[in-house]
């Protein structure tokens, strides 16, 4: 009797705000026994703002600069991060169709928000922790906009995918695919009225435009693209001659190599790129080879990010996209960011947070955990497919977000460094536990309904 009180009572009783609110008050705790992380190398060139040739975004930079004082930088990421996550939690409980799911989605979203590898970029100076929380945004309001389908959410989205182009060179791709996601949406969309019709589809070309501009200025400055292309060509053919020739008949300098493991005295792509054979490379024709290289062996294109070492005799599961999802990237385990609290310069920034069930350090369980959190995008794609029940909208967003996350996961392995795979994919493995998220709601939510519908359809034949 008393286990049906207190299953009745969680069923009933909406814990949204107070979950929020428990959320909000942890994250500013956080804020306030924090120090600053700061990368020696990156971090600078965040302080250079301008829309000529930008080392970094021009939003960032703008933004970062104007605010100049690192606590301030950290207290404002930590605050938009704060934003975001309430945001996404909300948008994600509207998916609920009842009032534990719905529950249950805000406990679990703020349970992720909390976590240390979530967490500890916003005390980082880089474009982690924003790239973060508005992807965050951007995902509350495309669920948001397919509930409501109203311009004034839509207009909202696309705030958001603006701002997010300006973050990082790369996020003006994927912001792209959203917009045709978008687009699409519309052109299905069975609205009658046709004047709201095209007045979407002018923003979303607006939209589009302002992603083109923003990837044609991230796209003026060459050196950071220069940099992970000849240190990912060197790590992933160091030990493989078949796989360097690839390369050298395209012209790329051999002595690249050597000067890469040479004693150094600056980062070791900054000594190789000083050498002249590595400049004139450079500066001769050497658009997208990375993704030529990638294309050259459909097999390694589809196979490699999963099992890297049966491509590159180096490699192992590390260097694969299993890890860095299971762990997340970690600032405590990162020895090259310094800390700026001069009572705390010796030690690594760290905030000590729990990693609850979202993350993992054991390898041997990562395993188990990505299958875990595997299981509810699975099962729910199952049931909306055999079961059919009114779940559209949580349909058509899941079967998006997925291709959408696989195809920026390989995208980035490929053209990303290796040992910074944990940083760069960080935000995706995030972003596939919200999908996982979204999928357990509505597979509980159709197993409840199949079972009350199966009970009354029972109860009618019986009568």
């Amino acid at each position: 009797m008393i286990l049906k009180l207190i299953a009745k009572f969680f069923r009933t009783t909406n814990f949204i705000l107070p979950i929020l609110i428990s959320f909000v008050i942890i994250r500013l705790l956080t804020v306030y026994t924090s120090s600053v992380g700061f990368d020696p190398y990156d971090s600078p060139s965040y302080f250079q703002p301008t829309w000529s040739n930008p080392m970094r975004m021009p939003i960032i930079s703008y933004l970062l600069s104007w605010i100049s004082y690192y606590g301030g930088i950290v207290l404002t990421q930590s605050l938009v991060a704060i934003l975001s996550w309430c945001y996404l939690a909300w948008a994600i409980s509207k998916l609920g169709k009842s009032i534990f799911t719905k529950n249950l989605s805000v406990l679990l979203v703020s349970s992720l928000g909390l976590t240390s590898p979530v967490v500890e970029h916003d005390l980082l100076i880089l474009s982690e922790s924003l790239t973060i929380s508005i992807f965050n945004f951007v995902i509350g309001s495309l669920i948001i906009f397919k509930i409501n389908n109203k311009t004034s959410i839509l207009i909202t989205t696309c705030f958001f995918l603006i701002f997010y182009s300006g973050l990082k060179q790369s996020n003006s791709y994927f912001s792209l695919i959203v917009v045709i996601f978008l687009i699409i949406i519309i052109l299905k969309s069975t609205i009658g009225n046709q004047k709201k019709k095209l007045i979407s589809l002018l923003i979303l070309i607006l939209t589009t435009i302002a992603n083109i501009l923003l990837l044609n200025v991230g796209r003026q400055n060459n050196i950071i693209s220069n940099q992970v292309l000849i240190t990912n060509v060197i790590e992933r053919t160091y030990d493989s001659y078949p796989s360097q020739k690839w390369w050298l008949d395209l012209g790329f300098p051999a002595i690249a190599y050597q000067n890469y493991t040479s004693p150094y005295t600056l980062p070791p792509v900054n000594m190789t790129r000083n050498t002249p054979q590595v400049k004139a490379w450079e500066d001769g024709e050497n658009n997208l080879l990375l993704e030529k290289s990638a294309f050259s062996n459909i097999k390694f294109l589809f196979l490699a990010p999963l099992n890297p070492e049966a491509y590159i005799e180096v490699f192992t599961d590390y260097e694969s996209i299993f890890i860095p999802f299971a762990k997340g990237s970690r600032l405590d385990t990162n020895y090259s960011y310094l800390n700026l609290d001069s009572s705390m310069t010796q030690e690594r920034v760290s905030l000590s947070l729990p990693l609850t069930f979202w993350w993992s350090d054991n390898s041997n369980y990562s395993k188990i955990l990505l299958f875990l959190i595997l299981s509810p995008i699975i099962l729910f794609l199952i049931l909306q497919s055999n079961i059919g029940l009114n779940f559209k909208i949580a349909n058509s967003l899941v079967q998006f977000f997925v291709v959408f996350l696989i195809l920026n996961v390989w995208a980035i392995w490929h053209i990303s460094v290796t040992y910074e795979l944990n940083r760069y994919l960080l935000p995706w493995a995030i972003f596939l536990r919200i999908i996982s998220v979204i999928s357990l709601i509505c597979s509980i939510d159709i197993l409840w309904n199949y079972k009350l519908q199966s009970k009354i359809k029972s109860n009618n034949q019986n009568n």
